[in-house]
């Protein structure tokens, strides 16, 4: 497996962009009605089949992380039906928090006048709309100075009753568990693959709403996501398989199986959702003047994993092209502005020491300024480019400049400083440990290899990881070169 790096409260790839925020310059355009995102209904209170519609898709699109088409279409629904409360209660909650996004104070102020819209409304909504918009009221409206965290729990825990009190309905159950994922994000298992706190709820809900409903999108996709850091892979296998075909119209839920695929081996499987997925969006965002998180994140996301799925599955011309396309979906100006960002652009640089095109990786351009992380990726490249090549003296010059950039971070405090610390540190141990291994100091390589994992292992789950190069080869492949091949056996095999 790819390796783990990151850093507590920044687990996912997708949590570097910015929170949802619906595009302006989309505003003057009444959004389509898709024809490629299924059949998902859920029936709310209206005199316009338009409206109704129109909230279905909404809906949909929630489930599958658009959460700004899904706020164009819950207002669509909303001008179709003024008289209506659920599309005022969609928009609110595609403008709140998820796994992959904070909620900024400006979209607070409107998913409150929102959701508070919708309980003035709520007077000709069934019970169970009621029900639904007085606890989305608690993920907003609390006691004056509310923290965030206060609120989600209380939404969490409106939800449940919810739930508890409308068994049947499928998508109440299915964002109750979405309210629990999101009051620990991305930190559902242990290392050692335990549940953390409230972990199995969130299972056991997701399954008994896929024991009702199996082709339930929102259901599926939450499923995929809880349980893919645990080490019972193989139960999210059915969701997997029928999720693309449930909305084949949106690309995060046709590449999502992939989050399972790659940790089973599975990684033709991941190449070809991803690789569709990528064409998905292209077509999907192809005209539109569209940025936020799905434009800027999701689509990224797709390109990186598709990325790293080729270089599983080792198709190294294909992996090569698809690294440039992600670099260059980042400008050198964003990156400096939003150090998250930065994290994609080393991607070609990745590809070329795994596949050892060393020739090519030192005719590679230094990156511009002020982008130390990509120096320091381009330092370990060309560092390990000249070790491969027998150049030692310049193989120790760039271990030597790469030592200085982790010096420069006088402080650790931010995640962002966290986790450009831990990468460049891993990079200089294992440049130091392939400087070792060709003097054939043995010793000092396997425990500079050692440190490296150390690490890796130490710091949480992600998908693909921050840190693409298993240390766990290099240390098998130095324990091999000093006559201990049970010892590299036993490194393999983990």
């Amino acid at each position: 497996m790819f390796a783990t790096i990151l850093v507590v409260g920044m687990t996912c790839w997708l949590a570097m962009f910015s929170p949802v925020e619906a595009d302006p310059a989309d505003q003057t355009v009444t959004p389509p009605l898709f024809d490629n995102l299924g059949s998902l209904h859920h029936p709310i209170t209206t005199t316009s089949e338009e409206a109704q519609r129109y909230f279905d898709q909404g809906l949909r699109l929630v489930y599958a992380f658009n959460h700004e088409e899904a706020i164009r279409s819950f207002e669509v629904a909303a001008q179709q039906d003024p008289q209506a409360a659920m599309p005022y209660w969609g928009i609110a909650l595609a403008l709140g928090p998820n796994i992959n996004s904070t909620m900024e104070k400006k979209n607070e102020h409107r998913a409150i006048e929102m959701v508070q819209k919708a309980r003035r409304m709520a007077d000709r909504a069934t019970p169970v709309e009621q029900a639904y918009i007085d606890a989305l009221v608690t993920r907003y409206v609390g006691r004056k100075g509310a923290k965030r965290k206060r609120l989600d729990e209380a939404y969490a825990k409106a939800m449940r009753l919810v739930a508890q009190q409308f068994p049947e309905d499928a998508d109440a159950a299915t964002l109750f568990a979405e309210a629990l994922m999101d009051l620990r994000p991305w930190d559902l298992w242990k290392p050692d693959g335990e549940p953390q706190p409230g972990t199995d709820e969130i299972v056991t809900t997701l399954e008994s709403v896929l024991a009702q409903a199996p082709g339930h999108p929102g259901a599926c996709h939450y499923y995929l996501h809880a349980v893919e850091a645990s080490s019972q892979l193989e139960r999210a296998l059915p969701c997997a398989e029928r999720l693309p075909g449930l909305m084949p119209g949106a690309g995060h839920l046709v590449h999502m199986p992939a989050h399972i695929y790659m940790r089973l081996g599975k990684y033709h499987e991941a190449v070809e959702l991803n690789q569709q997925a990528v064409d998905i969006d292209q077509q999907y965002l192809a005209g539109r003047n569209q940025t936020g998180q799905y434009a800027d994140g999701y689509y990224t996301h797709n390109l990186h994993f598709l990325w790293a799925s080729l270089a599983m599955e080792g198709r190294n011309v294909e992996a090569m092209k698809a690294a440039r396309d992600l670099s260059t979906t980042i400008t050198t100006e964003e990156a400096r502005k939003d150090r998250w960002k930065e994290l994609y652009l080393p991607t070609p640089i990745f590809s070329m020491i795994r596949f050892g095109r060393w020739e090519e990786m030192l005719r590679e351009l230094p990156p511009p300024k002020g982008l130390r992380l990509m120096e320091g990726m381009w330092r370990l490249g060309r560092g390990l480019a000249l070790v491969a090549t027998g150049r030692l003296p310049g193989a120790e010059g760039e271990h030597v400049a790469l030592a200085g950039l982790t010096k420069q971070i006088r402080r650790d405090r931010t995640t962002e400083e966290k986790t450009e610390r831990a990468l460049l540190k891993i990079a200089e141990r294992v440049l130091a440990g392939e400087l070792a291994a060709r003097r054939q100091r043995y010793d000092d390589a396997i425990r500079l290899f050692e440190e490296a994992i150390k690490m890796e292992e130490a710091l949480p789950f992600s998908e693909p990881p921050l840190w693409p190069l298993p240390v766990r080869h290099n240390l098998g492949a130095v324990l091999l070169l000093a006559d201990r091949p049970s010892e590299a056996e036993a490194v393999y095999h983990v």
